[in-house]
């Protein structure tokens, strides 16, 4: 039996599903996305509570979240885009990266933060 990846962190969506984002992944994608080793905290909320979600290909959804940047980021979107998965416990997402963003993808628009 092999080794099991460590998992950065696990969090559920807005619909209640699994998303992991796994170390590996992580630790590939810092080198072109340096700032975002201070964002681990604001991606998970990302996931957990969108402004926007995105469809961006098949199984693939984006969330975006505004007003959690710092500094010079400060009017930048987080995004987060999830490849989805079925199994037999559900539907389980797979963080493909995340980044600093200052518009939405070009997916279609599958919710919406209501406004106040």
């Amino acid at each position: 039996m092999g080794e099991q990846e460590k998992i950065t962190f696990e969090v559920r969506d807005r619909l209640g599903r699994t998303v992991r984002l796994r170390e590996s992944v992580y630790e590939r994608h810092l080198p072109t996305h340096r700032e975002m080793a201070d964002y681990l905290e604001e991606a998970k909320q990302t996931i957990i509570d969108p402004d926007y979600e995105l469809e961006d290909g098949e199984n693939c959804y984006g969330y975006y979240r505004m007003g959690l940047g710092k500094g010079r980021y400060e009017k930048c979107f987080i995004a987060v885009p999830v490849y989805y998965r079925r199994t037999l416990w559900g539907d389980e997402g797979e963080v493909a990266t995340f980044h600093l963003t200052r518009r939405l993808g070009r997916g279609k628009i599958t919710w919406k933060r209501p406004r106040d």
